[in-house]
Formats: structure tokens, sequence, C-alpha cells
């Protein structure tokens, strides 16, 4: 396995809609989410859960991560920011935050064993409020 990075900015700020969801396209992946880190470009109070949606969004515009390692081959794990149709609502959350402050403030999840996913299901983060843009940092194993 070997660890991959990207960091994205979301555009989606609608209540009750996917901010960016993560999945394999590889039927051999098991991935491992190891973290997650929000920083808020506007400096707006947002809520967020991050989680397994109930339905994965439907024709991803995806950006895949950068190996850490160059001489490992390139992630087939990729991060979609926007979709034809977008994932559903988690049932539950396995972390949820409430991010305020200046410009900049942000807001860390991490997962020291790795919330682990594979071929056909997603991790979404999730706006539970009408929330700021987001830069977002995702390190994971794969």
């Amino acid at each position: 396995m070997a660890i991959y990075s990207l960091g994205v900015r979301t555009s989606n700020t609608t209540s009750a809609a996917a901010a960016l969801e993560i999945f394999t396209r590889s039927t051999a992946d098991s991935v491992r989410l190891l973290e997650m880190t929000l920083s808020l470009v506007n400096g707006t109070t947002s809520i967020v859960g991050v989680g397994f949606p109930a339905a994965i969004g439907l024709g991803p515009t995806l950006t895949y991560g950068l190996q850490e390692d160059p001489p490992v081959p390139g992630s087939t794990v990729g991060v979609a920011l926007s979709w034809t149709t977008g994932p559903t609502a988690p049932a539950n959350f396995y972390r949820r935050a409430t991010v305020a402050g200046p410009v900049g403030s942000s807001w860390p999840f991490t997962f020291p064993r790795g919330l682990v996913f594979t071929y056909r299901q997603s991790i979404v983060l999730w706006n539970l409020a009408t929330n700021d843009t987001f830069d977002v940092h995702l390190v994971w194993d794969a």
C-alpha cells in the first residue's frame, strides 16, 4: 500500500448536500482515509459531517490523488466536487464539526487506523448548513 494526498477547494456550499466525495475506481482497492482537514476560505461559520452516503454520486468529475512516494503507481482514488447526480445523505456521521472563526480557521478530522472503504463505496463531506467554501486536504493509504 502507498500514501496519497490531495488538496482541493470545495464549491458546493448548499445545505443538505455533499461538498466532496472520495472513492475508488478500482475493484482491487481497499482504501484507508487517514486525514481530512478543512480550512475556511471566507470565514463563515460552517457545520459539516463525514460519513458513508446512502448512495454514491453518479457521473462525478474526478481529481486523482498524488503519490507521496513517486515510484509507486498513480492513484485510482478520486475526489469529486461535482456530479450529474450527487450522493445522498449519510444515515450517521463518523465525525461532525462546527468550524467558526476568521479566514483560515481549520478543523482536522483524523482516523488513526483509517476509515476503510472499497469499490462502490465512498466517503462524503456533507454540508449540514449553508456553509463556507473550504480548502480541504486529504491523506489516504491505498
